[in-house]
């Protein structure tokens, strides 16, 4: 038995099944199907945002953050990479959560054991602007 939540209702569905015609409340629930899908592929699990300002920076990553939301409201902000080597297949999705970046306010990553696509650092230069890595257990690669 699986559930998904739609912040209202719980849904459950046997096998991973969801399908036309399958109701709650007299409303048709397939729309939640996709939902219901991605859920499942991830093992159940949502990816949980960590929220940094000035005041955290630099900002090295724990080992369970996936989704790195930059607040530059209150100045720059850095992000500090863990070393590739101990990360071997992470992901962190850095983002610009505000639209507050600009030449002049940008958010640094940096890595100090490697590189990242083969440079000493990365810049987000750009309101809203976002930058998927991945390591490859030798550096940390953009996607």
């Amino acid at each position: 038995m699986a559930t998904i939540k739609d912040g209202q209702r719980q849904i459950a569905a046997n096998q991973g099944e969801l399908g036309a015609g399958v109701t709650v409340d007299n409303v048709d629930i397939s729309a939640f199907k996709s939902s219901y899908d991605s859920y499942v592929a991830s093992g159940g699990s949502q990816t949980a945002v960590t929220e940094v300002d000035n005041e955290d920076s630099p900002y090295s990553p724990a080992s369970d953050d996936a989704f790195i939301a930059a607040n530059l409201s209150s100045g720059a902000v850095t992000i500090q990479l863990p070393t590739p080597v101990d990360a071997g297949g992470r992901k962190l999705y850095i983002k610009d959560s505000k639209g507050t970046c600009a030449p002049g306010l940008k958010i640094t990553i940096t890595t100090a054991a490697s590189t990242i696509d083969g440079a000493s650092s990365f810049e987000l230069t750009d309101a809203y602007q976002a930058v998927s890595v991945i390591s490859d257990g030798d550096e940390w690669l953009i996607y």
